[in-house]
């Protein structure tokens, strides 16, 4: 008889309890090629239920969501030093949250301890966790925390950036850079055959990356993170024309608010959207 992970089994039955709670923000998709990415486009359905006016009132904007006493529906279980949580306006099912207990800074840099503890979800759920970090990172808390979304092989559940990782013959256990993308990158993929993806490997791994792109807590990037591999984009914007994009734009999933940013990000295109917010592979 096979055991399930505590995490899963929890995550499981409080989403099958409160799943009706939990606003999961409607949306229409579509597929978008643009280079070596065939993105991802999800609309918002209805004008009406745009995320920035989801808020009830102006005392609760006053205070931090990522701190006792949450809401039932939104409180899964404790990890030894985070709390996990669902998204309370997410736009895909399950859309959890990796929140430290104690109030520490988004910007500063990320700590073994938030590795353990995103590690220790993403092996109780096939997702794709993800972090934003400074003001031009897409970043919406200052309380620090790890993002992380459940992913498939279905045709809008994928992440577009794998395939392109995997799309032919790269170097492992070295920082590298997807130099199709044409924006500053590094990315480093593990090897399974030669090394038992710890927590202390991971760890290296993104300080390898810190010291090669100079990040610091000034420096604003997005990080995204599977049993696959580590993947950070260094930050020069926020936004484009209006479209806000956080770590979900650089792994190929973007989001629209209006038609007419979708028609913006269309005519512009997505690639280009994200050079622009990044900084741009000098040309040898």
């Amino acid at each position: 008889m096979e055991i399930k992970n505590p995490i899963l089994s929890c995550i499981e039955s409080k989403y099958a309890l409160y799943k009706h709670k939990l606003m999961c923000i409607p949306t229409e998709s579509q597929l978008f090629e643009d280079g070596p990415l065939n993105f991802i486009f999800r609309i918002l359905e209805s004008q009406k239920q745009k995320p920035n006016a989801l808020h009830n009132n102006k005392k609760e904007k006053q205070k931090n969501p990522f701190e006792p006493p949450f809401e039932e529906h939104l409180y899964i279980c404790e990890l030894k030093n985070h709390h996990l949580l669902f998204n309370p306006f997410c736009i895909s099912e399950k859309h959890l949250l990796i929140v430290t207990k104690k109030f520490e800074k988004q910007e500063t840099l990320i700590a073994k301890k938030d590795f353990e503890a995103a590690l220790e979800c993403i092996n109780a759920v096939k997702s794709l966790c993800f972090y934003n970090s400074g003001i031009n990172s897409g970043a919406s808390q200052p309380h620090r925390h790890f993002q992380l979304i459940p992913i498939d092989d279905s045709k809008f559940n994928y992440i577009p950036l794998e395939k392109l990782i995997f799309s032919k013959e790269r170097k492992k256990e070295e920082i590298i850079q997807l130099e199709e993308l044409g924006f500053i990158n590094s990315c480093f993929i593990f090897d399974f055959d030669k090394n038992f993806l710890s927590v202390d490997h991971v760890f290296d791994s993104y300080q390898k990356i810190v010291d090669k792109l100079d990040l610091n807590e000034k420096t604003s990037y997005n990080l995204l993170l599977t049993k696959k591999w580590i993947f950070v984009v260094p930050r020069s914007k926020e936004s484009f024309d209006n479209i806000g994009v956080n770590s979900m734009g650089y792994v190929g999933s973007f989001f629209f608010k209006t038609q007419d940013d979708l028609k913006k990000a269309i005519k512009n295109g997505p690639l280009f959207i994200l050079q622009n917010l990044g900084f741009p592979i000098e040309k040898k």
